[in-house]
């Protein structure tokens, strides 16, 4: 395959690839609204979020394996026709108990998009090329992140929550088309099922102390995004009494953030990896503990005290996510959707359950939010220096 070829597959999985935060992120500014359609409580409407993150987790523990034995072509396209008729479905439903268990179904099948997808790019690239792609499809699904809560934002003030939905109809077909007359199947050795292959393959990688450890790591970077979207809705809307379009422009720079701590990551990509570590974490913990003792001490409840120690952290988050993702998935090629399933399957458990911990918290104070920050940076804190100990250990024994 031609150099020319691979980078224009590249691009349509750039394309696809964002559909994961778009399909989950897109509708947030909506929630409000939501809630006042359905007549129904804060927490119900909370769940059509997080669990469409759950949803997403478990179809990537099955779309990897999946994707390794039957290819990639034919799990994208069967991803794409079940979510176009559960949109259709979502479009027209009316009460909220069918709204969260098809939001449910969107996550899990989007899994079937958006895995396979990224384990095109281990197909066509290696080495240091995949190291650079991979930080693109990372950025790419930042883009998602970045620009679908401010789209949605403003389908919902000028059309209605409806609309946001009809929009992702309408990219979810679009992405459809590019790939079933653009991109060929990249798998090239398809094999029957194998129920000891998916076996000896999750063995293979839960065998890793190291994997585990940074896996776990990774997802603590993925977390603090989705948990600000289950509860900033409310705390924007109904507290500060800012509107959906506000908010919209709060998710644009949030998720900018995330997008410029891709972009840093690339420009310190010669720094060590340790040194960027613990630069991001001091940042972060400094900025949320800040933040927390202004509070504490008086402070009145603003957005910049809400969203500054926000930048930071995702910011922060954004630098060291693409490193440990590449260092995670490099050394297993010959597994790589199996591999790339598992590692975005705990990210995104790990990001639902982050937001189930938020959708309890006190809607009327920043406070508890703050402190679900803090404690998720020091989770990720001490997993670092599991880590730094394991490497000195077989440093030792080596």
């Amino acid at each position: 395959m031609t150099e020319r070829k691979k980078l224009f597959i590249a691009f349509i999985v750039y394309i696809v690839n964002p559909l994961g935060g778009m399909i989950i992120d897109m509708y947030v500014p909506a929630l409000p609204d939501i809630k006042a359609f359905f007549h129904t409580s804060t927490n119900l409407t909370q769940w059509t979020f997080t669990i469409a993150i759950i949803g997403f987790g478990l179809g990537q523990l099955i779309s990897g394996p999946l994707s390794d034995i039957y290819g990639r072509r034919k799990l994208i396209l069967a991803g794409v026709i079940v979510q176009l008729l559960l949109f259709l479905a979502i479009i027209f439903v009316n009460s909220v108990e069918l709204f969260i268990v098809l939001r449910a179904l969107q996550g899990f099948a989007v899994a079937l998009i958006c895995i396979p997808a990224r384990a095109v790019i281990k197909d066509i690239y290696s080495g240091e090329q995949f190291m650079k792609a991979m930080n693109w499809v990372t950025t790419t699904f930042a883009m998602g992140m970045i620009v679908s809560p401010f789209l949605g934002s403003l389908f919902t003030f000028y059309f209605g929550w409806h609309s946001v939905f009809w929009f992702l109809f309408i990219y979810v077909l679009f992405s459809g088309v590019l790939v079933y007359f653009i991109v060929p199947e990249t798998k090239t050795r398809n094999k029957s099922v194998s129920f000891s292959k998916i076996k000896n393959n999750y063995a293979e990688l839960f065998g890793s102390k190291r994997f585990i450890l940074m896996m776990l790591m990774a997802g603590t970077f993925s977390s603090s995004l989705p948990a600000f979207n289950t509860i900033g809705p409310f705390l924007v809307q109904e507290v500060l009494h800012l509107s959906a379009l506000d908010y919209g422009r709060i998710a644009l720079l949030l998720g900018g953030s995330w997008f410029l701590g891709n972009l840093t990551s690339r420009l310190l990509f010669d720094l060590s990896k340790t040194k960027k570590t613990v630069g991001c974490f001091f940042a972060s913990l400094v900025s949320v503990a800040v933040a927390i003792a202004y509070l504490k001490y008086g402070g009145q409840m603003n957005l910049f005290v809400l969203i500054a120690p926000l930048v930071v952290v995702i910011f922060s988050a954004a630098i060291l996510f693409p490193i440990y993702l590449g260092e995670l998935i490099s050394p297993y090629g010959h597994i790589a959707a199996t591999a790339n399933s598992i590692v975005f399957s705990v990210s995104w458990f790990m990001s639902g359950f982050l937001s189930y911990l938020a959708g309890m918290l006190n809607v009327h104070s920043v406070i508890p939010f703050l402190l679900l920050l803090l404690a998720n940076t020091m989770f990720a804190l001490v997993i670092f220096v599991a880590i730094q100990k394991t490497l000195v250990k077989k440093e030792c024994e080596g």
